[in-house]
Parts: C-alpha cells; sequence; structure tokens
C-alpha cells in the first residue's frame, strides 16, 4: 500500500529523458552545419528560419458538398 508521506521518485525520469532529447536534437543540427558547403548551410539555414516562423496554420474546412442543416436541440426547457 501506499502511504501519503511516499514520494513519487520516477518523474525526474521524464524531464531528464526529454532534456537528453533536446541535447541530442542540438548536437545533432550543429554537427550537420559544421560539415557542409555554402549552398547546403544557406538550404539548411532557410529551412530552420521557415520552420521556426511560420504561423501555424488555419484549418481549412471540408467541403462535402451539400447545404449545412443545423441540428435540432436535445432538450427544450420551457
Amino acid at each position: 500500500m501506499h502511504s501519503d508521506d511516499a514520494v513519487d521518485t520516477g518523474r525526474w525520469m521524464v524531464s531528464y529523458a526529454d532534456f537528453i532529447t533536446l541535447l541530442f536534437a542540438f548536437f545533432v543540427v550543429m554537427y550537420s552545419m559544421s560539415s557542409v558547403n555554402d549552398g547546403k548551410f544557406r538550404v539548411l539555414s532557410d529551412s530552420l528560419l521557415t520552420g521556426f516562423n511560420e504561423r501555424p496554420h488555419r484549418p481549412v474546412p471540408i467541403d462535402l458538398g451539400g447545404s449545412a442543416v443545423p441540428a435540432e436541440p436535445i432538450s427544450t426547457d420551457t
């Protein structure tokens, strides 16, 4: 049985795993930028700028080809 005084010591692993994953991604990007020529560097920097500066896209509604019919209320309070 768990008591109220028991401390969950496993939560740190999630934060640590996130940190290590981000650190790994950072070093992969740094390594990929260290071994490229001028043209590849421009392509990489442009794609990073596009990815980080892009605004979130608004969802586009799906056209089902018919007219929208409003639903009837589930309950009516009178």
